[in-house]
C-alpha cells in the first residue's frame, strides 16, 4: 500500500518543472562514440541546438551536429564528416526543480555521411533514430548549460549504432525563475 502511495506521488510531483514556453539556443561539443564494426575512430565534433518546453514537463529540441570521420584500420587514408539532425521530444521528470531540468529524450533525424563511409559511391543522407537521457541546467539569469548522451541508430545497408554526448552552452529566456 505505501508503495503505491509512493508511486502516486512522484509521479504526481514530476508534472511541474521547468515553466512553459521557455526556450534556448546552445553551441554544442559532441563526443561520438562509433559502432565497432564500422571501423571509425572515436571522434569529437561542433553542433548548435533549439529547444522549448511546450508544457511544463514536455519540450522540443533540435541539433545539428557535425562529426569527422576517421578510419582506425592502420593501412586507411581516406577521411570525412558526417552531419547529424537530431528531432527530439523531451520528457522531464524532476519534481519541482528550479535550476536543473533533467530529461528522457527520443525522436528520429538524419544522418548525412560522406562518400569514403557511406557505403556508396556517394555521400548518402540516412533516416536515424535516437533514445537517451539528458539535464538542461540554468546559469544565472539567461545561461543554459545542457548535457546529453544519445544511442543513435543510423539506418543503412548496415545498420550503425553510436552513443553521441554532448555539452551545450548558451542562452534561455522565457516564463521559467531567472
Amino acid at each position: 500500500m505505501y508503495r503505491r502511495l509512493l508511486a502516486v506521488s512522484l509521479l504526481g510531483s514530476t508534472l511541474a518543472f521547468a515553466a512553459q514556453g521557455d526556450q534556448w539556443l546552445v553551441l554544442k561539443g559532441a563526443y561520438t562514440r562509433f559502432d565497432n564494426s564500422v571501423h571509425l575512430k572515436e571522434q569529437g565534433g561542433l553542433g548548435i541546438g533549439y529547444g522549448s518546453w511546450l508544457t511544463d514537463n514536455v519540450g522540443l529540441d533540435f541539433s545539428l551536429i557535425r562529426s569527422d570521420l576517421k578510419s582506425d584500420l592502420p593501412t586507411a587514408t581516406g577521411s570525412g564528416t558526417q552531419h547529424q539532425l537530431l528531432g527530439s521530444v523531451l520528457i522531464g521528470f524532476h519534481p519541482e526543480g528550479y535550476r536543473a531540468f533533467p530529461y528522457f529524450s527520443a525522436g528520429i533525424g538524419g544522418t548525412r555521411i560522406d562518400r569514403p563511409f557511406s557505403g556508396s559511391d556517394h555521400d548518402t543522407t540516412r533516416l536515424s533514430y535516437h533514445a537517451g537521457l539528458g539535464a538542461q541546467f540554468r546559469v544565472g539569469s539567461w545561461g543554459t548549460l545542457t548535457l546529453d548522451s544519445k544511442y543513435v541508430r543510423t539506418q543503412a545497408l548496415v545498420a550503425r549504432n553510436d552513443w553521441v554526448t554532448t555539452v551545450g552552452f548558451g542562452f534561455g529566456w522565457g516564463n521559467g525563475p531567472r
